[in-house]
């Protein structure tokens, strides 16, 4: 019985953190957008369309691939590490424009 409960929880947790990863990586997508197209003339991208481009682009450009057998932290890792640094690189170059 502690083995299904244990599994219900992690799979739980898998579904809560897919859903807040998702909506960083959207975020991050809609601070990028209104930072360097919205300059160009073009509409700020809502929430919503921001969440379903991250999702197709993630799609698309998938290419992570483990290197180690702790292969939970290191996913962790990268998907959060990610949209940071595209974050922190994109505020970097918005302050230099």
């Amino acid at each position: 019985m502690k083995e299904v409960m244990l599994f219900i929880i992690k799979v739980l947790a898998a579904i809560l953190l897919t859903i807040f990863l998702t909506i960083l990586d959207a975020y991050v997508l809609k601070i990028l957008w209104e930072w360097f197209i919205v300059p160009m003339g073009i509409k700020p991208l809502p929430v919503f369309n921001a969440i379903g481009i991250s999702l197709i682009m993630s799609m698309l450009s998938y290419q992570y691939i483990p290197t180690s057998k702790d292969l939970i932290v290191e996913r962790l890792l990268y998907v959060i590490t990610l949209p940071l640094s595209a974050l922190f690189i994109g505020l970097i170059i918005k302050s230099i424009m």
